[in-house]
């Protein structure tokens, strides 16, 4: 990502290139991205895991739910 990286998840968590604005941090990530495309396995890892974990219909239903319950409570 060129400048977005949501509450820093891009960088912290490994899950691509977070150039927080630098052209050359984005064209160099892309070219570390290219250089690296056949040997990925732990990458790719890293992103499934976060997508079930942050956006899976189980965490989402979780989230939603956790929200119902704190707004019955209120």
């Amino acid at each position: 990502t060129l400048q977005f990286d949501p509450d820093g998840v891009v960088a912290s968590r490994q899950l691509g290139i977070a150039a927080e604005g630098s052209w050359d941090r984005f064209v160099g990530g892309a070219r570390e991205l290219w250089t690296s495309r056949s040997d990925r396995e732990e990458l790719v890892r890293r992103v499934r895991g976060h997508v079930a974990e942050v956006h899976s219909i189980e965490s989402v239903a979780a989230r939603w739910s956790d929200l119902i319950d704190n707004l019955q409570r209120s």
